[in-house]
């Protein structure tokens, strides 16, 4: 394989620093790291929570997600750009480790022979569109290259149903999840609200260039799609636009998969034939923006006076108390006496208020971007 600079944006092992305590890796099984001898997942491995995946899936459910890899790739594997040259041998050969898995196929660190790492997500059996269809659809993320989003670099198509595989830029070191939730493994100290915030113009910045630049939804947003990029934390948005990729039945899912984990637009829930849009995006964005300001994951029932309820009711309800500040997360406690950046993030949570609104009321992305950018 051949890789230009660091431009290219892909990883090096040696760029690395060594994993800290409560890294993907140690998150990982024994079963699981038996894995990593080669791009051969173990069939019978079971994957629960992991800082990276921010998914939790039992027993039962881990069986359909089953990639059945083949002991050499002997399919055809095609490029969106001249970054990078590999063959489907040579890909056969790299070590892979699992990052995370989610309803439409599972990701892994790919680690090439010249020391690169890639991310490759295997597709789920049943979820790509015919293979005229999908290359079609793959050929319209060539180019894309905006500091926060992660670039495409190709894909794989193999001689049976369940060998499809998407080959993306790896970015390290983790998601927004594995920083933000107060889980076992999480990584570093809490966020700070500069930090978060830094991170949310970053996530509608690249939102805006998919939108404008780009003309494509991302239609899978979630704090696990949020990869935090270097020592700074850039945050890029991640396995995005797969909804051209996939079946009907499989984009059905992937949203199914969004309202379990707190981040479908309503409207999306009331349609018989979902599909992403750009005004859905903003929802999903909205939901991300309170995460960041509450510390809490969308996908949790809060419990008090009124009840269990999800996080966007929850905020909903204390704004409407008079007590929007109480949904701020306890671990920004040193922003707190800094009356600039209570401002910022009252601010904050008025944008991320009209982002949550009914579809007719809620703005675009540019807008939420501006003014996220004038705090």
């Amino acid at each position: 394989m051949k890789g230009k600079d660091n431009k290219s944006g892909l990883v090096s092992a040696d760029e690395l620093v060594t994993p800290r305590k409560g890294s993907t890796s140690e998150a990982l099984s024994q079963e699981e790291k038996s894995a990593v001898g080669g791009f051969s997942p173990s069939k019978g491995s079971r994957f629960s929570w992991s800082p990276d995946s921010g998914e939790a899936y039992g027993q039962e459910g881990l069986a359909r997600l089953d990639v059945r890899s083949p002991d050499r790739l002997a399919g055809e594997l095609h490029f969106l750009d001249e970054t990078i040259t590999l063959t489907p041998e040579e890909l056969s050969r790299a070590p892979a480790e699992v990052l995370g898995r989610s309803s439409h196929g599972t990701s892994y660190r790919a680690t090439l022979e010249n020391g690169v790492f890639l991310t490759v997500k295997w597709l789920r059996e049943g979820v790509a569109r015919p293979k005229k269809e999908f290359a079609k659809e793959a050929k319209k993320f060539a180019n894309i290259r905006h500091p926060n989003v992660v670039g495409l670099r190709g894909y794989y198509w193999g001689p049976t149903p369940h060998e499809k595989l998407i080959l993306s830029d790896y970015v390290a070191p983790g998601s927004l999840a594995s920083f933000l939730y107060d889980r076992p493994g999480r990584r570093g100290p809490p966020l700070t609200w500069a930090q978060r915030l830094k991170i949310a113009v970053d996530v509608a910045r690249g939102l805006n260039y998919l939108h404008f630049d780009r003309a494509m939804p991302h239609g899978n947003l979630k704090a696990t799609n949020i990869l935090l990029d270097g020592l700074d934390l850039n945050a890029r948005v991640a396995d995005y636009c797969l909804h051209r990729l996939m079946t009907q039945a499989g984009v059905a899912e992937q949203i199914l998969d969004l309202g379990v984990l707190g981040y479908r637009a309503p409207e999306l829930a009331a349609s018989k034939k979902p599909s992403p849009s750009f005004k859905s995006d903003v929802y999903a964005f909205g939901v991300v923006l309170l995460e960041l300001l509450t510390g809490r994951c969308a996908g949790d029932v809060v419990s008090g006076s009124e009840g269990g309820v999800d996080l966007t009711d929850w905020v909903r309800l204390r704004v409407a108390e008079g007590r929007g500040s109480d949904c701020f997360d306890p671990a920004m406690v040193s922003d707190s006496e800094n009356p600039q950046a209570v401002k910022g993030m009252k601010e904050a949570l008025g944008i991320a208020l009209r982002c949550i609104r009914p579809v007719s009321e809620r703005p675009g992305i540019k807008s939420v971007y501006e003014d996220l950018s004038s705090i």
